[in-house]
């Protein structure tokens, strides 16, 4: 019985052991963060866009 216990013990330890490490939720926020990251970059763009017609403006008028 001391064997069956000694073991029945190290598979509850073991499992014990697997909760408090839970490191797997940071593997989420990284996913979020890509995909956050490639969203940004997109309004900068279309924002730049409409800088680069207004300054296409004034340099039309420079150029004459």
């Amino acid at each position: 019985m001391s064997s069956v216990l000694m073991p029945h013990l190290l598979l509850h330890h073991h499992r014990h052991h697997h909760p408090p490490p839970p490191p797997p939720p940071p593997p989420p926020p990284s996913l979020t963060i890509p995909l956050i990251e490639p969203v940004p970059p997109i309004p900068p763009r279309t924002h730049s866009r409409p800088s680069s017609r207004q300054q296409v403006q004034p340099s039309k008028p420079m150029s004459p």
